[in-house]
Formats: structure tokens, C-alpha cells, sequence
């Protein structure tokens, strides 16, 4: 990298470079409350926005925050990559990939042929992958309002995302080019801890590697837990609840992903 003055710049970063010309403040640590982070006006984006930049995610996963008023829209952007939104707080409107509980006209169901019923589970995401497809927006209303009853036990835990899991590879089997790099992260994270396992049998130094993830995925469990308990006013035991609510959604998930690669899910 040159810096001007035709000396070269060397173990530099383009993207953060990049970034401290945005004019916003930039945030790092291991997790973050979004909703409390300190923002600026940002000139590109015509609101306020930060960067929040989360410690050890290599050189990808950048996230950003951007706080959009009333009756208001962002200016035009335009990416070379893919983006993903999330709507943390506010009502409107927003273009997504998927949303759960959806109405759509019984014209356009009826013209994509409405659920696969082959799909014991993520059909909705099939339909909605359908949908466009076809060209049509998938719309996120932030001022509807539906009561969700979330499991009780982990055992019903385990064997609803043991089914979201399985069946989201079946999907996945009939529209390849609709897989996210989200959906990876728990089959990443289950395959990583099988090799390394097994690579620390015949080569004891991986135990040290599986040692190492399984410290920092408790930790990261322990800091997001804790935000989740501060934002909702929740006792220490929530603290200790949450890591093994996240391991169980990890694990079922991951597992019957990959062996609904190969296999039919049940």
C-alpha cells in the first residue's frame, strides 16, 4: 500500500483504513449491546451509524450499526457482496430473505403451488426462496404482533432444532444456491470438534486446538448471555442457562444438518 508520498505502507489493513474515513465512531470488543452503542451522523449513509467490529473475526463478519429515523430511508447504496439486515428495534418495513408467519395473497400461492409438503419442516423458507425467484419481494412489517411459546425443557429443545437442522439440508439438497454462510456456522462448529478430536488421538498438540475453541466458545456463551440477562433484567441463573441453551441449538442443529446431507431426516 503506498501511502501518498510514494513510501510504502507495510502490515496494513485496506478495509480499516478505509473505515476510519467514514467519519463514525468504531467500536471493538467480544460482544456488543447494539442498541446502546454510541453513533454518529454518517455522511454515506445519510444517518447515524458505528462500526462494530467484534475481537477475533479475522478479516471478514464486519458488522455495522445504522439508526434510520421516523419516516425516513437510508441513501442508495450499492454492494459487491452479500449483506445481511437485521431489524433490532423500531417498526417499518424491510426487504428480507425469509420471515416466519407469513401471509401472502392466496393468488401467489396458489401460481408457486404454495407449501412443498415433501418438507416436514422448513417450508416456509422453500416457499419464500420461491418467491423470489419468481422476482417478488419477501417483506419483514415490524408492526404486526404474534405470541411465540419457545420450548420448555431441553429435550424439546434439542429435538426441535434436531428437525430444523435435518430438514433445512433436505431443503437445501433441492435449492443448493439458496444455502447462506449462516447456515454453516453450527455444522462448521460440530465437524471442527469431531476432527479434532479424533486428530488428537494419533497427534496429542490438536487437543490443545479443541481446547482452545471449546474456551472461546464458552466464553463468547458467557458474554452474550450476560447481555441477554442485563437487557432483560434476569437473574445469574439465566447467566448459567443460556451457554447450554446455545450448545444444545448448536449441536442438534449442526449433527442433523450434516446427516440430513446424506440421509433422509426424520
Amino acid at each position: 500500500m503506498n501511502n501518498g508520498n510514494g513510501a510504502p505502507k507495510f502490515l496494513v489493513d485496506p478495509y480499516l483504513e478505509w473505515v476510519k474515513t467514514e467519519g463514525i465512531p468504531v467500536h471493538e470488543d467480544f460482544g456488543f449491546d447494539l442498541l446502546t452503542l454510541d453513533v454518529k451522523p454518517w455522511a454515506r449513509m445519510d444517518a447515524l451509524g458505528a462500526y462494530a467490529h467484534c475481537l477475533g473475526r479475522g478479516d471478514f463478519a464486519n458488522m455495522y450499526v445504522c439508526e434510520i429515523p421516523p419516516g425516513k430511508q437510508t441513501a442508495p447504496q450499492q454492494h459487491m457482496f452479500e449483506e445481511v439486515v437485521y431489524v433490532l428495534d423500531g417498526n417499518g418495513s424491510t426487504v428480507v430473505d425469509t420471515v416466519a408467519f407469513a401471509c401472502f395473497k392466496k393468488s401467489l400461492w396458489t401460481e408457486l403451488g404454495g407449501f412443498d409438503e415433501k418438507l416436514l419442516t422448513n417450508e416456509d423458507y422453500d416457499f419464500n426462496y420461491r418467491v423470489r425467484l419468481a422476482g417478488l419481494d419477501v417483506i419483514l412489517d415490524r408492526s404486526g404482533h404474534c405470541d411465540y411459546f419457545a420450548r420448555t425443557s431441553f429435550s424439546d429443545l434439542a429435538a426441535q432444532y434436531r428437525r430444523y437442522g435435518g430438514w433445512k439440508a433436505r431443503m437445501i439438497r433441492l435449492h443448493p444456491r439458496s444455502i447462506k454462510l449462516r447456515h454453516l456456522v453450527a455444522p462448521a462448529f460440530v465437524l471442527s470438534l469431531v476432527c479434532l478430536m479424533t486428530l488428537s488421538i494419533f497427534w496429542p498438540p490438536f487437543a490443545l486446538l479443541l481446547s482452545l475453541e471449546i474456551g472461546l466458545y464458552v466464553l463468547l456463551s458467557l458474554t452474550f448471555g450476560w447481555q441477554i440477562k442485563q437487557r432483560n433484567n434476569d437473574g445469574l441463573g439465566m447467566l448459567l442457562l443460556l451457554p447450554l441453551v446455545f450448545l444444545t441449538i448448536h449441536l442438534t442443529w449442526g449433527t442433523s444438518f450434516l446427516l440430513g446431507l446424506v440421509r433422509q431426516p426424520r
